[in-house]
């Protein structure tokens, strides 16, 4: 889990809708071809694609407790174990 998921939630709606609409235009009014709305999605894909890089650099990743890792005792699981490595 990452600390400020909400940005990228609304990213991904924003992305969602703006799809969603575009879609709606090109077959419902005849705003634009098909293949002017497959170049759309693919503006889109690399919009979103850049945004959701630069928030993923300005969060964190929590653990289940909400606090930062390693803050705390560290979860040893069988990977971590010596005996896992002989």
């Amino acid at each position: 889990r990452r600390s400020q998921h909400v940005e990228m939630l609304v990213l991904r709606l924003g992305t969602a809708v703006v799809a969603v609409v575009g879609g709606s235009m090109a077959i419902l009014l005849d705003a634009f071809t098909p293949g002017e709305y497959l170049l759309l999605l693919a503006a889109l894909s690399s919009i979103h694609s850049i945004l959701a890089s630069r928030l993923r650099v300005l969060t964190t990743v929590v653990d289940d407790q909400g606090s930062l890792p390693g803050a705390g005792e560290r979860n040893n699981s069988s990977i971590d174990s010596p005996e896992a490595t002989s």
